[in-house]
């Protein structure tokens, strides 16, 4: 996916003028962290979160090794074993994937 940095700056406008509509109900964004991740997927660049805290469960039948992480905005993705509580990661838009720690 080719990214846009200029397709960000119109759809906040969108929001700020209360244009901007989510892609699934259709209704108006009313919420900033909402527009943003809306803003940052359509135009194909990554978002950053953090690792925060949660119970983390093991399942000791999977063959996985990640383990599940819920982000401060609420995202829920499997991160690697080494990341802990607090850590930056980056986050792949189009999949909701770890990519990588956050530098």
């Amino acid at each position: 996916m080719e990214k846009k940095p200029g397709k960000v700056k119109t759809l906040m406008h969108e929001f700020k003028a209360g244009k901007l509509h989510s892609g699934k109900s259709g209704k108006i964004v009313k919420n900033p962290k909402q527009a943003i991740a809306i803003a940052l997927s359509e135009a194909g660049m990554s978002k950053k979160g953090y690792a925060q805290g949660g119970v983390v469960k093991s399942n000791k039948d999977s063959s996985s090794s990640y383990k599940p992480a819920m982000l401060d905005n609420g995202l829920r993705v499997m991160v690697p074993p080494f990341i802990s509580i607090g850590d930056k990661i980056v986050v792949k838009v189009e999949t909701q994937e770890y990519l990588e720690r956050a530098k």
